[in-house]
């Protein structure tokens, strides 16, 4: 008496491994009365050869160099299903013999829905700073995502120092002193103020923080957040605000945030 037919998902865990539990047996004493389900398994077995020689001919073609490593702008594209035909082809057997390749895409993949459903500003630029750190060479994927984060956190009064340096919105400058050695320097501005870092080569937990208002303004609320959040208010003197934090360094400093009082 013939069984139900089985499911291509069993079918699939039998090719792995077609001997050895009860489950097998059941399996086999189906196939054995029904041609449908031997036509399925054939049919599976044959696509499964066929991918593992499609991605041995590819791991081939990656080892010689002959398929070359996907771009920062390829990975992107294809994620968002940017291609053409002939993009898309070459992309896929690049992937199929390139496990390099593959973890990056997945990745950038992760991060970019990571960031669509992440509301808050300052969390998105810690996800994207610990990609960066962990993935330099492919920082330039998500640039785009990047330097939107930046403008959006501009509008709000904050400065995401933390992913700024590395998409060019914060710059680092060797400033001479009088003892001829150089500064730690940062600047980035939002759309009210003009935010600085500065750390004395001699003074290694020691930042220097200046805050120059775009209008004429008396007070500002400053936040500083390196480990934690910290917020103090600030008189602005001609514009202009310093605060000193000891036991701090600069690239410590994931973000600051002015708003006006």
């Amino acid at each position: 008496m013939k069984t139900e037919h089985r499911t291509i998902e069993e079918l699939l865990v039998y090719l792995e491994n077609p001997i050895g539990s009860k489950e097998d047996e059941t399996i086999e004493e189906h196939l054995a009365e029904c041609d449908k389900c031997v036509s399925d398994l054939s049919f599976l077995d044959t696509l499964r050869i066929g991918l593992e020689q499609f991605g041995q001919n590819s791991r081939e073609l990656v080892e010689t160099g002959e398929s070359a490593h996907l771009t920062n702008e390829e990975i992107p594209k294809y994620i968002k299903e940017a291609c053409n035909e002939n993009e898309k082809r070459r992309i896929v057997s690049h992937l199929a013999g390139c496990s390099s390749c593959l973890d990056d895409v997945f990745t950038v993949k992760k991060l970019t829905t990571q960031l669509e459903r992440e509301p808050a500003l300052t969390k998105k630029s810690y996800l994207l700073s610990r990609f960066i750190i962990s993935r330099p060479a492919r920082m330039a994927s998500v640039e785009k995502e990047g330097k939107d984060l930046i403008r959006e956190a501009a509008r709000h009064g904050i400065a995401l120092f933390d992913i700024g340096r590395s998409l060019s919105f914060s710059f680092q400058g060797a400033e001479t002193s009088e003892e001829k050695t150089g500064e730690d320097y940062r600047k980035m501005e939002t759309d009210d103020f003009t935010i600085e870092i500065v750390q004395p080569a001699c003074k290694v937990s020691n930042v220097i923080i200046g805050v120059l208002a775009r209008g004429d303004l008396k007070n500002a609320k400053v936040t500083i957040c390196a480990e934690e959040e910290k917020s103090e208010i600030v008189s602005l003197d001609n514009r202009r605000a310093i605060i000193n934090k000891d036991n701090m360094q600069a690239e410590a400093i994931r973000y600051i945030r002015v708003d006006k009082m």
